[in-house]
């Protein structure tokens, strides 16, 4: 059975395909991670997209500071 499947024609055929389902399943896995930590945040009393807000203020103000100190110079 096993020589069966490492014949070249088999193999055309089976490496794509386990690439493929593997590729999937690690996509999968990704996706129940996130999700996990987004409930967890929500059971913790955290806004899960409140991060991603302060992030961007952050950057945004950090932009302007940046800005306000070229002006200066």
């Amino acid at each position: 059975m096993l020589s069966k499947l490492l014949q070249p024609q088999v193999l055309v055929f089976m490496i794509p395909i386990v690439a493929i389902v593997g590729g999937l399943i690690i996509k999968a896995i990704k996706l129940n991670y996130a999700h996990e930590e987004r409930i967890a945040k929500i059971n913790a009393g955290i806004d899960p997209d409140a991060q991603h807000l302060e992030e961007d203020e952050l950057e945004l103000d950090q932009n302007y500071h940046k800005e306000k100190v070229r002006r200066k110079v």
